[in-house]
C-alpha cells in the first residue's frame, strides 16, 4: 500500500445499491473521478486529461515509483470490455516492439525506418 487519498473527498460505497457499480459510476458507466484520491491504493488522480465514448484518461502520480502517468479507465460497460482487450493486446504488440528496436537498431531497416 503506497497511497490511500488522505484529504480526498471520497464517495462512500452505496451496499444497498449495486447498479453503477455501487455509486462509483455514473449512469454511463464512467468512473466519478474524485480529485486525490487513490487507484488501487497506489496512483494519486491529480486530474483528468480527457473523456470520451470508450472512457476517460487520468493524470496520476506512482507512489510506488514516484513518476507521473496516464491511466485510462474504460466505461463499466460488457460491450466495451471487447475493446479494451484488443486495444492492451495492441499497445502491447507495439510495447515489445519497441524493446526489440531498442535492444537491435541495425533492424531498423526491416520497418523501412
Amino acid at each position: 500500500m503506497f497511497y490511500i487519498g488522505a484529504g480526498s473527498e471520497k464517495k462512500l460505497a452505496h451496499p444497498d445499491r449495486p447498479t453503477n457499480n455501487y455509486g462509483y459510476d455514473d449512469d454511463r458507466g464512467d468512473y466519478l473521478v474524485v480529485q486525490r484520491d487513490h487507484l488501487g491504493y497506489r496512483y494519486e488522480v491529480l486530474d483528468s486529461l480527457g473523456k470520451g465514448s470508450f472512457g476517460q484518461v487520468l493524470s496520476c502520480r506512482d507512489h510506488a515509483t514516484g513518476q507521473s502517468v496516464a491511466i485510462k479507465i474504460i466505461r463499466n460497460k460488457k460491450r466495451f470490455h471487447h475493446q479494451a482487450l484488443i486495444e492492451i493486446k495492441i499497445l502491447d504488440n507495439l510495447r515489445q516492439w519497441v524493446r526489440i528496436l531498442l535492444y537491435y537498431p541495425s533492424q531498423l531497416y526491416l520497418f523501412g525506418l
